[in-house]
């Protein structure tokens, strides 16, 4: 069939109405919705760089204005695989270390850790007065009641984890250290970092 002959000027508006919607299919194109940014995630909370699977849940630390204090909480693995906690530190401390209670010299002392912080897959680890705990060592300034400390765990897989610490106001007492450990009386004078008579 033939097409029926445009009258002078159809092209030319049909050629600009084209124009026009290509114009609106572009503007429509544009005021899409952008899509939603990544949420920020709250204290405690694990970013895209942190571990994903681990928690330091109730953490607390004491409170006090000597060179020493300790934070203590329970140690959570989500996750399937085991985890390994090498370290931590803090704006709060000059140096952080995994402590241990201990056997010596038939007196059950505070000391160093001679190796990590393991933490099955499905489990947890206690950090506690009496017992494991993360020594804040060279503290920067008073921990005061109400004051909350930022506390980094690092694991063996490179991984890490910001944890938001509150600082709680407990009685304690003094502690046995092993011999020329942190805290003892011929190195600090001092060896107060607990929270009851029968761990600090």
């Amino acid at each position: 069939m033939n097409s029926l002959p445009l009258r002078p000027g159809t092209a030319r508006f049909a050629a600009a109405g084209a124009l026009v919607c290509a114009s609106l299919l572009g503007l429509s194109a544009c005021a899409a919705p952008e899509a939603p940014s990544a949420a920020t995630h709250s204290a405690g909370e694990s970013a895209s760089s942190e571990h994903a699977s681990a928690a330091l849940e109730r953490a607390w630390a004491k409170a006090g204005d000597s060179d020493m204090s300790a934070a203590f909480g329970t140690l959570v693995n989500h996750g399937k695989a085991p985890l390994t906690l090498v370290g931590a530190e803090t704006p709060a401390a000059a140096s952080v270390e995994l402590h241990e209670m201990a056997m010596v010299d038939g007196a059950m002392v505070m000391r160093k850790l001679e190796g990590d912080f393991d933490i099955p897959a499905g489990g947890s680890r206690e950090l506690a007065p009496g017992g494991e705990h993360l020594m804040l060592m060279g503290l920067t300034a008073p921990l005061l009641p109400g004051d909350e400390i930022t506390v980094t765990l690092r694991f063996s897989d490179g991984t890490t984890l910001d944890v938001v610490v509150p600082v709680r106001d407990t009685a304690g007492a003094d502690e046995e250290y092993a011999p020329g450990e942190h805290g003892s009386d011929e190195e600090h004078g001092s060896t107060e970092h607990g929270s009851d008579a029968t761990a600090h």
